[in-house]
């Protein structure tokens, strides 16, 4: 998800300096979250109620039953600082998303359903088909993604997009909300200008159905190992901060943290965002995000790699404004035409 305000440079940016709170319900079954009631322990951390978390539990216990030796060293490394960050209940989400991942194995790709673009008066629908291309995104990402809908009203948090994850086994839909427009002094370049506005929020809400919850072929142990990768960088040194925002108390902090760190459920959302943020930086930027952030850059290159072996950064479209002349560059015009 992405909110707008001011970003450190003073320029409008795609986020909100009041901080978002959410939990997120992973699914075990609805059962048994119409059925919970939730508590609080003694760090003010906010969960199910025992008998989720206890389902949760042999949920993991049945699925770490199944690996091999060598996953099973794998998980164990890791397993101890899951639990404490994010709690057993969010691990035996991803066990779900791997079920759902199994039962689309063999599916046969099918482009996002686009809708209601041409609201915004600048770009169409055919623009956003255009973006979902593999001009932009490795292409398993995308099968991730069942309608991209623009709604013309602003949204209550004044998020920018917001992906929302299909049921079960179901795609993501990804929701745009009214567009501020970009000062420009002709229509055609306002234009490209905003079609490179949309589809940075569109990487970013890619990128949410594609993380260690994807409904894709990625087995329990990558997703847990992904998690726990990211969990290091969001608490290294060298973490990505590329999309600062003003905090409550008048200080920059990096967007993923925007929304909280001080118990589970705020911790698993500041991964989400992380990892969304360091994925858009990749496909934005590829080889000056390398250079600036090797680490972060090798985890989603790994991942990517995954599912598009083939998927090939030197070959990403740039940015609709030249870097060296800051004129429309002639490939975007083309792409968008």
């Amino acid at each position: 998800m992405e909110k707008f305000g001011r970003s450190k440079e003073g320029g409008e940016a795609e986020s909100r300096s009041v901080p978002v709170r959410r939990l997120v319900f992973a699914g075990l079954g609805a059962v048994t979250v119409a059925t919970s009631a939730l508590y609080h322990d003694e760090r003010g951390d906010t969960y199910i109620d025992k008998g989720f978390d206890q389902l949760a539990q042999m949920n993991v216990a049945d699925r770490v039953a199944q690996l091999s030796l060598d996953e099973r060293l794998k998980y164990d490394a890791v397993s101890n600082i899951l639990v404490q960050k994010v709690g057993v209940t969010k691990i035996g989400s991803i066990v779900n998303s791997e079920e759902d991942g199994r039962r689309r194995e063999g599916e046969i790709f099918q482009e996002p359903e686009i809708i209601d673009f041409e609201q915004t008066g600048v770009i169409t629908n055919e623009d956003v088909r255009k973006a979902t291309s593999s001009d932009f995104f490795p292409q398993g990402w995308i099968q991730q993604v069942g309608s991209i809908v623009y709604i013309n009203s602003s949204n209550e948090m004044l998020v920018t997009g917001m992906n929302k994850k299909g049921p079960g086994s179901e795609r993501d839909t990804i929701t745009f909300f009214k567009f501020t427009m970009p000062h420009s002094e002709d229509r055609e370049s306002m234009r490209y200008r905003m079609i490179g506005l949309m589809l940075g929020t569109l990487r970013h809400e890619v990128c949410h159905s594609n993380d260690w919850g994807t409904k894709s072929n990625r087995s329990f142990v990558d997703r847990i190992e992904l998690l726990s990768n990211i969990i290091a960088q969001v608490e290294s040194k060298d973490a990505y901060d590329g999309h600062p925002v003003l905090s409550d108390n008048h200080t920059y902090v990096p967007y993923h943290l925007s929304y909280g760190y001080a118990n589970r459920a705020e911790r698993m959302t500041a991964y989400q965002e992380y990892f969304a943020d360091i994925c858009r930086a990749y496909l934005s930027h590829p080889e000056l995000f390398k250079q600036e952030y090797p680490k972060d850059w090798g985890i989603v290159d790994t991942w990517i790699k995954k599912t598009d072996p083939n998927f090939d950064t030197r070959k990403i479209s740039p940015g609709p404004i030249s870097g060296s002349t800051g004129e429309l560059n002639d490939e975007w015009k083309k792409l968008f035409n």
